[in-house]
């Protein structure tokens, strides 16, 4: 899991070193967005990402939105998500500044991820 204490030698050294950490979201029982936020709880001062947002179901999406907009150090990457719709929310209500374009090569063709994030609703300046 995300948030056993195996990882926080990880998280000492991410906030000794100030670098941001990645971690793959949405896939159980290990990836579950509620493990990577009691992850970023424990560790306020690190950055945490999570990598898919909670990838293709949609309860983890809509909790890895939640728990973003719950702990300021998440940040969410959109690749291998389907939900355009989940783009647009996340970029308005968790922030512009904690949601990040990905590709997820070799499993994604960029365009596929180009593509979500120009449907998804928000105005071409956004």
């Amino acid at each position: 899991m995300a948030d056993d204490p195996i990882v926080y030698p990880v998280m000492d050294f991410a906030r000794e070193y100030n670098v941001p950490v990645f971690i793959h979201c949405g896939h159980p029982p290990y990836s579950l967005p509620w493990s990577v936020a009691l992850l970023a709880e424990q560790y306020p001062d690190v950055t945490v990402t999570m990598i898919h947002m909670g990838h293709g179901h949609g309860v983890y999406i809509d909790v890895s939105i939640k728990m973003a907009k719950r702990y300021d150090n998440l940040r969410l990457e959109m690749s291998g998500m389907p939900m355009g719709s989940k783009i647009r929310e996340a970029y308005e209500t968790v922030g512009k500044d904690r949601i990040m374009f990905g590709i997820d090569s070799p499993f994604h063709h960029p365009s596929v991820e180009v593509q979500k994030v120009l449907s998804c609703g928000l105005d071409e300046k956004a």
